[in-house]
């Protein structure tokens, strides 16, 4: 089941829905599919586009049990483009998300499902230009903060108590 409805010349949901009746359907029956995309999953989407920004409010389900897929439930993601800071010569852009996420495996998979709330950031200035006529550039520096909260499933395979971690890497 596949659905794009416009509620807005700016804002539209997708729906994409595949459920398979065995793991090998794709490849039997749709070897050009198979090929592109052999674990398809099923995600439901809102959308609002701007000129400056796109804001996505998504959903995604792993509903075909013989496949293993990171379920989203929810995220949600926020793009603010490249655009002048008042008008002058330095731009501003950043991405930000959010969401808990679900790693699934299939049924019969020695592996434990688990999951984790996750929050990522990333803010970029930039002052492009062109210089001598030909010489195009594009210094910028940038900052990413991504935060994971414990998903309970470690290393050694023993579960843990509350655990977060905060990564924050400049970029130039």
């Amino acid at each position: 089941l596949q659905d794009r409805t416009f509620l807005d010349p700016d804002l539209y949901s997708t729906i994409n829905v595949t459920k398979l009746s065995d793991a090998r359907f794709l490849q039997d029956f749709e070897p050009g599919e198979f090929r592109e995309n052999p674990n398809p999953d099923s995600m439901v989407a809102v959308t609002k586009w701007s000129e400056n920004y796109s804001a996505i409010l998504m959903a995604r389900k792993q509903i075909n049990k013989d496949f293993d897929g990171t379920e989203k439930l929810p995220e949600f993601a926020l793009d603010i483009k490249r655009q002048p800071i008042f008008d002058g010569p330095l731009f501003y852009d950043s991405e930000t998300s959010a969401g808990m996420y679900k790693r699934v495996f299939a049924d019969g998979s020695l592996f434990p499902d688990y999951k984790s709330f996750r929050a990522d950031t990333y803010h970029q200035l930039s002052r492009p230009g062109t210089y001598f006529g030909w010489l195009s550039l594009n210094p910028h520096v940038g900052v990413r903060g991504t935060f994971y909260e414990h998903s309970g499933f470690t290393q050694d395979g023993f579960k843990t108590h509350s655990q977060t971690q905060t990564v924050i890497v400049p970029e130039c």
